[in-house]
């Protein structure tokens, strides 16, 4: 065989392979190499690029037959489906609105309930104060002595919170020798939730018990200040005393007990009083006592407040 013969039959092998692999070359399906080497050839090769060609040919008459039987949906009724779409897609967001309504509901709502329930907290906080809780460890009877009627006390026209220094009312100083002129209260009966305390000062006056407990406190005696608060009841005794032990950090070191002046409120033979702290002149803070069983005891205190003691850094006293 001559080489003619020879690259002739070389070539109508290589044609062969090229038309077995045209169909994936047409649909993509051949790699890289493959596809650079199959479009070389048909550049050069006039029955492979023939009959790529018919090939092509045959696709698009295929296509277009398949496209001529396929069933065309009518204009109505592409519109009815198009309508539906945007009928559905009008209603989710209808339901998604709603969706935004109740959550923002539920948020106003929440915040409400906590309001009112805050309110309502503070209101019996308040009520509190005025009418300490019982004694834990009492009894109690079916019948309870009469409680007197309480003088009502006039306080002196305080700011509602805590001022700074600067502009903290000033009281006009009470002409009263404060050990000589505390008259002692009538008899009055006694509710039966007091009648089992004891006295941690004995005989004091309002005066001196309220100068002892500023020294306590300044002092971080603790244990002493809980001592006279026995007369406000558990649930508010030891919250009281914490109040104080926080003035102590505040100010501890730097001021002492004969840095403030103590006022008492000449109150005639009324069961209760009060003793009004001073510094500079300038109100701070009170205490108010009423008499049980022949002794004084604090009732209700407010520590005294100091921007000078705030200036410095603290932690607040762990129980």
């Amino acid at each position: 065989m001559s080489m003619s013969g020879q690259n002739d039959s070389q070539q109508n092998i290589f044609c062969d392979r090229v038309e077995a692999q045209m169909v994936a070359y047409l649909k993509g399906g051949v790699s890289p190499s493959e596809r650079r080497i199959i479009t070389r050839h048909l550049s050069t090769c006039d029955r492979c690029a023939l009959a790529f060609r018919d090939l092509n040919v045959l696709e698009a008459e295929l296509k277009a037959e398949a496209a001529r039987h396929r069933p065309q949906l009518s204009s109505a009724a592409s519109q009815r489906i198009q309508q539906q779409v945007y009928r559905r897609m009008r209603l989710s967001l209808v339901w998604q609105r709603m969706f935004q309504v109740v959550k923002t509901g539920f948020a106003v709502a929440s915040f409400l309930i906590f309001v009112g329930v805050a309110g309502v907290l503070g209101y019996q906080w308040l009520q509190f104060i005025a009418n300490p809780e019982p004694v834990p460890g009492t009894s109690f009877e079916e019948t309870t002595l009469p409680e007197a009627a309480e003088t009502a006390v006039p306080a002196p026209a305080l700011a509602p919170t805590p001022a700074p220094i600067e502009q903290l009312p000033f009281l006009p100083s009470i002409e009263l020798d404060e050990e000589e002129k505390v008259l002692t209260p009538n008899p009055s009966s006694v509710p039966i939730y007091w009648q089992n305390i004891e006295s941690f000062t004995p005989g004091q006056t309002p005066y001196r018990i309220a100068r002892a407990i500023v020294e306590s406190s300044l002092a971080g005696d603790s244990d002493e200040l809980d001592s006279y608060f026995v007369a406000m009841g558990e649930s508010w005794q030891e919250p009281t005393q914490r109040m104080w032990s926080l003035f102590s950090w505040r100010c501890s070191g730097d001021i002492t007990a004969r840095d403030f002046s103590y006022r008492p409120l000449p109150t005639g033979d009324s069961p209760v009083t009060a003793v009004y702290i001073f510094y500079n002149d300038l109100y701070t803070g009170e205490i108010k006592f009423r008499y049980i069983k022949d002794n004084w005891y604090p009732v209700y205190t407010n520590p005294p407040y100091l921007n000078m003691c705030l200036k410095k850094g603290f932690e607040y006293p762990k129980p």
